[in-house]
């Protein structure tokens, strides 16, 4: 005959915790023992024992990690004992950059060596004067800023800290910061370029489809802050303000993250949340911008400048080939631009529904992008930086633009121009060609240091993604160069 188990008058800790009534069984409750729960009881000298929580680092989950690092960030914020919301936020962002083993010197300067010359919308003599010559913490916009460039340059696996967070986790709390701010302060330029900042970031990670919704918000605050009526005209002494200029750059960030993060969507019947004008203003390169991010096209360090400036200028919304540059006075953010206008008539070819039509379109705007690359090459003179870009971006146009004429010319009953089979074969001839043209364009990238990988154009890396996807799909051989080495592509999200 079995005994019952001893009764006592204290209820265990996971009956209190969670409110239920317990049957007081010792050594473990009914309850306890019914969803296999460790009982526990508290001592008679204790009046209340809460659970052992588990340690952090056994928590694999990035939602976890981020939580407790905005946590403890503003735990330590709080204790500083802050004077405003404002002083806050940049004082949780300062503790969170120091978790990464950096401090904000080093941020600032991976991002202008690195994304920034890819994207240059931020003003540097702004930033670095936000930072050292103000009195009192700078704006919750600009702390998020500070944070988004902290997530685009951040490698743990580079990190000095003795357990240096996860990436996911910067991001998650960058993400957070960011909704936050937004909801609960004034609308800032810093905001929106930390919005596009982000979705540079998740572009880079492969989450597509998220970089496209991140760059859409950055976009509607952009058309609410109006910066897409900015126009950097010169003043009666002939200089541009500085920060209409920032203003207008921004807002160009803002069409080509969206319009480069498109190519990769593959679905081209969804919308864009920007348009671009009938009669743009080209973007102007910023003061001191060097193409090279400090290397040479051989991933050597460089100390030789190769930035160039222009003024501001305006195009047709059907660019021609004599203004890619209008020579030596065009930069290479101008240039950049001119190259997604064309991306933006692409798209807009794609949606012709007479087929017919469509094909000479897209014959004519072939001939159209090829003559621009050629002059684009020519005009990049191996710099670094958006001449980078603005190849990889033409590529990716050519490749989307042929592929869609194979796909589409077995639909053709009757054209005038050429026959389907002669529309296949042109195609494939142009995109052989391109094959080997990657191979120029990618190898150099195989051989930059790893500190300088923030310099590597995102737009190269997926063009290696979908040259892959064509060897394999055409069973194309004789590429021309070994793509084993290409940098890292990005898993798709």
């Amino acid at each position: 005959m079995t005994l019952p188990l001893p009764l006592q008058n204290i209820v265990c800790i996971n009956c209190k915790l969670r409110k239920k009534k317990c049957d007081k069984t010792r050594p473990s409750c009914g309850y306890c023992t019914t969803k296999k729960l460790d009982c526990q009881y508290p001592s008679g000298e204790t009046k209340y024992l809460s659970p052992q929580p588990r340690p952090l680092v056994a928590i694999d989950s990035p939602i976890i990690h981020s939580s407790w690092l905005l946590s403890s960030a503003l735990s330590d914020a709080l204790l500083s004992e802050p004077t405003n919301a404002d002083s806050t936020i940049y004082l949780q962002v300062l503790r969170i950059i120091r978790s990464t083993g950096l401090v904000i010197d080093d941020v600032a300067a991976r991002y202008f060596r690195g994304t920034h010359s890819l994207l240059p919308i931020v003003s540097r003599p702004r930033f670095q004067d936000t930072l050292t010559h103000l009195g009192h913490p700078p704006s919750a916009g600009f702390s998020v800023l500070l944070l988004s460039i902290c997530l685009v340059t951040y490698h743990p696996e580079m990190s000095e800290s003795a357990s240096p967070p996860d990436a996911a986790s910067i991001y998650l709390a960058a993400k957070t910061l960011f909704t936050q701010v937004q909801a609960s302060f004034p609308l800032s330029l810093d905001l929106i370029q930390a919005g596009v900042i982000i979705a540079t970031y998740e572009f880079a990670s492969g989450r597509v489809h998220d970089a496209f919704a991140s760059i859409g918000t950055s976009a509607r605050l952009g058309l609410a802050a109006r910066l897409h009526l900015t126009r950097p005209v010169p003043g009666p002494d002939g200089d541009v303000n500085p920060h209409t200029e920032e203003e207008a750059n921004t807002w160009w960030g803002i069409l080509i993250s969206e319009r480069t993060i498109f190519c990769e969507i593959l679905d081209f019947q969804q919308p864009l949340a920007t348009k671009v004008p009938n009669e743009p203003f080209l973007p102007k390169d910023p003061a001191g911008l060097d193409y090279r991010a400090g290397l040479d096209t051989h991933g050597t360090p460089s100390s030789t400048s190769a930035s160039t400036i222009s003024s501001a200028s305006t195009v047709s919304s059907s660019p021609s080939i004599s203004s890619p540059g209008s020579g030596s006075d065009a930069g290479g953010f101008a240039t950049l631009a001119q190259a997604v206008l064309f991306l933006d008539q692409l798209f807009q070819t794609l949606e012709i529904t007479d087929l017919d039509a469509k094909l000479n379109r897209l014959d004519g705007l072939d001939h159209t992008i090829r003559t621009f690359l050629a002059v684009a090459m020519d005009q990049s003179q191996g710099r670094w930086g958006p001449f980078c870009v603005i190849n990889s971006i033409a590529f990716r146009g050519l490749f989307i633009l042929h592929c869609h004429i194979i796909e589409q010319v077995q639909y053709v009953t009757q054209c005038k121009r050429k026959s389907p089979a002669e529309w296949v074969a042109s195609s494939h001839a142009v995109l052989h060609t391109l094959l080997r043209m990657t191979g120029d364009v990618v190898n150099p990238h195989t051989q930059i240091p790893l500190a300088y990988h923030d310099a590597v154009p995102l737009t190269t890396v997926y063009l290696v993604r979908f040259v892959l996807d064509y060897v394999r799909r055409y069973r194309v051989e004789n590429v021309g160069w070994d793509f084993r080495n290409t940098p890292e592509v990005p898993a798709m999200g």
